[in-house]
């Protein structure tokens, strides 16, 4: 993850617009890469950080994190969340933020554990940094961080830093994993392992915008690369450590099945169509019974009513769901309460051709 620094920097070249790829060996880590910055960066930076009994390990993550952080920026916290641990791994936690523990560290306990989207926006919403660093030290790397920051500085909002190492993923979880992906991409043009990566260095802005959100834990790995910050992605590659924490088939799946249906009305607009689709079909069908019992003489006794009969049934049934469908995505519309606008920047223009405005009234004389 961190560790001892040798004298090796990391190149950094760019791929495409808004993608920049760190140059290194294939299996590059941050334990024979150096973090090369010239001086502190003057910036206090939270850093989030989920964990589950597991109180040991974290200790020599953060030992190894602070000292890369106090080389790396002028101050740091690195708030821990302690994602439903047993009450012994939970006491371990607390003693890590003792005066003979971790500085700059905030543990908070969650009640039960709950997922990791959840559980990261936990954190981002109580750390009080001016960047918030979403950071898994199991699988992810600080190789990208000096860049990411430098990216900050410069007006970035939001950096997203992709791992593009494989996770152990294989068979039916793979398959529905690359299916979901393609049909998020289809729906939304976002790429999720591009655009949604939980490794993420966010501003105040980003964190302002998400908390105007009814439930920003939902929506702040997917929808601020969709809703116009500029946002870059770094790219690097380093071997992964262990399974994510809420790494299971039917875990995954209720996190796709929340993603989806929690971020778009897709889904209600499919069933709409389809409901106008079944009524616009029965009308064309009631036309061919027609023209079929006019034009032929061996049709059965009987046939044509029925058949009249019951496309009429199914065209009001197919009309009915059409518009319950269009009441249900008002009303979800309205439920989401997304803010009609969010002002990102403002520029104010130099020159101005008249200096007292119309509409402001000029203190006289005699009010003096």
């Amino acid at each position: 993850m961190v560790g001892k620094r040798e004298e090796q920097r990391c190149a950094v070249s760019r791929e495409r617009k808004d993608r920049y790829v760190i140059d290194g060996p294939a299996n590059a880590s941050t334990e024979n890469m150096q973090l090369v910055t010239p001086t502190r960066f003057p910036i206090f930076l939270s850093m989030v950080i989920v964990d589950r009994n597991q109180p040991e390990t974290q200790r020599e993550f953060l030992t190894q994190i602070v000292e890369t952080l106090g080389d790396l920026v002028e101050d740091f916290e690195i708030v821990l969340i302690d994602n439903g641990s047993d009450p012994q791994a939970r006491a371990a936690y607390d003693a890590l933020a003792r005066v003979e523990g971790i500085p700059n560290l905030q543990v908070y306990h969650l009640l039960r554990r709950v997922d990791a989207e959840t559980a990261y926006w936990a954190g981002i919403e109580n750390s009080i940094g001016d960047y918030v660093l979403a950071f898994d030290p199991y699988n992810e790397e600080l190789t990208c961080l000096p860049k990411a920051i430098e990216l900050c500085l410069a007006g970035t909002d939001l950096i997203l830093i992709e791992n593009q190492e494989p996770e152990r993923v294989k068979g039916i979880e793979a398959l529905a994993e690359h299916a979901f992906r393609g049909l998020y991409r289809s729906i939304y043009g976002v790429s999720l392992t591009e655009r949604a990566a939980q490794h993420r260095l966010m501003s105040k802005k980003v964190i302002s915008f998400l908390l105007q959100l009814p439930r920003p834990a939902i929506w702040y790995r997917v929808l601020p690369a969709r809703a116009g910050f500029a946002t870059v992605t770094l790219t690097y590659r380093a071997p992964r450590r262990k399974l994510k924490i809420d790494h299971n088939l039917a875990t995954r799946a209720r996190r796709a099945i929340n993603l989806l249906f929690s971020s778009t009305l897709a889904p209600l607009r499919f069933v709409s169509l389809l409901a106008l689709l079944g009524s616009v079909a029965n009308i064309l069908y009631s036309i061919y019974v027609v023209i079929i019992a006019f034009s032929l003489d061996s049709v059965a006794k009987g046939w044509t009513t029925l058949s009249l009969q019951q496309s009429g049934m199914f065209f009001l049934i197919s009309v009915v769901l059409f518009v319950l469908t269009e009441y249900m995505v008002r009303m979800v519309q309205w439920s989401m309460g997304e803010p009609p606008y969010f002002i990102v920047g403002e520029a104010v223009s130099s020159t101005l051709t008249r200096h007292q405005k119309l509409n402001v009234e000029a203190p006289r004389a005699d009010d003096q």
